[in-house]
């Protein structure tokens, strides 16, 4: 029987550290591929992973996607947000707020694809 190896400390450890693996490797291959359509089994293999592992911590590609999103992308907004200055009208402020989201969607290779193209999903 083939047991598999634990990756940390404890079980718990181990279990955020493959999950964080898959996430990771999910971005990666999204990044790389320009499309969020990349083969589950590739994700896994990605993060060192078994394929079946891959259903333990996510139920589908749609779930890794959210997933992604829920975890880095209020990051990202809060940068965009961050960037822009705080001296400005309301009015111009919102201007430069809508074409810095429009940028970044257009432009970024992980997000930009998932937030333009599987939106619809």
């Amino acid at each position: 029987m083939n047991v598999p190896k634990i990756r940390a400390a404890t079980i718990d450890e181990h279990k955020e550290l493959t999950r964080r693996s898959l996430l990771e490797a999910a971005y990666r291959l999204i990044a790389e591929a320009g499309t969020a359509d990349v083969p589950l089994g590739e994700i896994a293999l990605g993060a060192g992973v078994g394929r079946t592992t891959f259903y333990d911590y996510f139920e589908d590609r749609d779930d890794v996607i959210a997933s992604l999103v829920e975890e880095k992308l209020p990051d990202v907004i809060a940068g965009i947000i961050e960037a822009i200055p705080e001296n400005l009208a309301t009015t111009a402020r919102m201007a430069r707020l809508a074409s810095a989201t429009v940028e970044f969607v257009a432009t970024d290779p992980v997000f930009g694809v998932i937030l333009h193209h599987e939106v619809g999903r």
